[in-house]
């Protein structure tokens, strides 16, 4: 993964009907953490918080059709940018898999497609 140090941000809506609830919150926090050297935040208008902590992503109770700010700073920051947003937006996808096994692999196959571009 080449390694870029910048900044990056993008809006994006919660589509899933579900919204931001535990599983998927789990999963934005599992994908800004795999970016260590990265300072990722959401931010939904009323506060801003680590999207690396589960607490603070939780703490959001982002419901279907919030946007959030994704802001990420430091190396890596776009693929980070891209990786959590990506997730953000596919998270209904990720809503279908019945084992954790299924979620780690299909979250392992969005990781590796969005860190080989880069």
């Amino acid at each position: 993964m080449a390694e870029r140090k910048t900044n990056a941000r993008r809006t994006i809506r919660i589509m899933n009907p579900l919204g931001l609830h535990a599983r998927p919150s789990s999963l934005v926090v599992q994908t800004a953490s795999y970016f260590p050297d990265c300072d990722v935040s959401l931010t939904d208008g009323r506060q801003k918080v680590n999207a690396k902590s589960i607490m603070g992503v939780l703490g959001l109770a982002a419901a279907a059709g919030t946007e959030l700010v994704v802001e990420t700073k430091g190396r890596n920051a776009e693929l980070a940018l891209e990786a959590v947003c990506r997730m953000i937006a596919e998270m209904e996808k990720f809503e279908q898999y019945e084992t954790r096994e299924e979620t780690q692999d299909a979250w392992r196959k969005l990781i590796k497609e969005i860190t080989s571009k880069g």
